[in-house]
């Protein structure tokens, strides 16, 4: 369907909540509807594909009309960036938690190695949330108009991780062996990692996926050291 028949279909069809309103009346109903709009398009984009949904589908999925599609995203683009947002708010929230944990641990390697361990049952394990984000991931590399504003998206939100990462290594009384930047980056890798191989590996009607963090936490204590 092309763009113009798009927004002919949205003229006509009506709209669960207003694009005009006033302020206050809609925000927790347009909090909700945007909630659900976001939970159905990471269901729609793991199962088919970012670039095989439709707009149709995800309204489908969230029994939304597209009036209520359009009244909270300009287009599919745009809650592409909304869902990336969305996921990496979560990763990261779940990673500042875990770094917080157990603060009463003096022993800086098994206070490292005890948040791992929290990191690991606290990290995204829902299958449609981490299908969705490799499937952001590949997008955002195949298609030009939109890996500029993703990538400086998830740029921006991993910054945030890291920096939450160094402050925890620095309250466990180790610093890194090899600059911040790559340490950081061999950690990413290694999370990235264990998610990979355990997609690969769990059985796929399963809703949730159960991944292995120790190579995570070998790998935290092998690049720090207790600081003199």
């Amino acid at each position: 369907m092309s763009t113009q028949q798009e927004r002919t279909n949205h003229a006509a069809a009506p709209a669960e909540v207003p694009a005009e309103a006033p302020e206050g009346a809609i925000t927790e109903r347009r909090r909700r509807t945007r909630e659900r709009l976001l939970t159905a398009a990471q269901h729609v984009f793991a199962q088919r594909g970012i670039a095989g949904a439709s707009v149709e589908e995800i309204c489908e999925e969230a029994d939304f009309t597209r009036g209520a599609f359009y009244s909270n995203f300009g287009s599919k683009d745009e809650l592409i960036e909304a869902v990336s947002l969305h996921i990496i708010g979560q990763i990261q929230q779940r990673v500042v938690d875990a770094t917080t944990s157990y603060p009463e641990i003096t022993d800086g390697e098994e206070r490292l190695r005890r948040c791992v361990a929290e990191l690991a049952s606290a990290v995204p394990r829902e299958r449609t949330l981490l299908l969705t984000f490799k499937e952001l991931q590949l997008y955002a590399v195949k298609v030009p108009s939109l890996r500029k504003a993703l990538v400086e998206y998830q740029e921006t939100e991993m910054c945030s991780i890291y920096e939450a990462a160094k402050a925890f290594v620095a309250e466990c009384g180790r610093a890194f062996t090899l600059s911040d930047e790559v340490s950081l980056d061999l950690l990413a890798a290694a999370y990235e990692f264990a998610v990979q191989r355990a997609l690969e590996t769990a059985d796929p009607e399963d809703p949730e996926v159960v991944f292995d963090l120790s190579l995570l936490a070998d790998l935290l204590i092998a690049i720090t050291r207790p600081i003199e």
